[in-house]
């Protein structure tokens, strides 16, 4: 099914209002990651250099497209006009990204909520690791962060009742630099 609606995306064939400037039209991220102005906002957002969040020693943007290319969730808008849409990293759900935007597009936050041994080597009963990145400290799109990854956790429990307690081990707020 959710091959389905990425290829719906690829193909142009979901909401056609979808853009940078209008996320809020947007069905999923999955519409929305093969944009290429959101590629270029997105890239100028994280800047340039390689980080070990999901994947050891990588390019954050590679990363955060990874993580954010399985997608099947709406777009959320905050009572403040922030924008949140997001996806999971394929076959592994359980490491996810946020993007939160303003209302005129402009990335304001990118979260990624992992464990910390990244895609390989983990046994599963880790805890995790919610990483804020933004490129000015912004409390209130912090809190929004940290509530959606909450929102994740309880998510996750009533899937998977068998599994976890899923749990927050530590929250890092990183300022993004060129």
């Amino acid at each position: 099914m959710l091959l389905y609606f990425v290829a719906l995306a690829l193909a142009g064939a979901t909401s056609q209002s979808c853009s940078l400037a209008r996320v809020d039209h947007c069905v999923f991220m999955a519409e929305l990651i093969v944009r290429k102005d959101f590629q270029r906002e997105l890239r100028r957002f994280l800047g340039r250099g390689k980080e070990s969040w999901t994947v050891p020693d990588d390019d954050k943007f590679d990363q955060v497209m990874l993580t954010l290319s399985a997608s099947s969730a709406a777009p959320v808008t905050f009572d403040d006009g922030i924008i949140s849409l997001g996806g999971c990293y394929p076959h592994i759900c359980t490491q996810r990204a946020q993007v939160f935007f303003s209302p005129s597009g402009e990335i304001k936050a990118v979260a990624l909520l992992y464990h910390e041994c990244g895609t390989e080597g983990c046994s599963g009963d880790e805890d995790f690791t919610l990483r804020i990145l933004v490129r000015q400290r912004l409390p209130q799109v912090e809190e929004h962060a940290r509530q959606w990854a909450q929102s994740e956790f309880k998510r996750a429990a009533d899937m998977y009742p068998d599994f976890g307690p899923y749990k927050l081990a530590k929250t890092v707020v990183q300022i993004m630099r060129d």
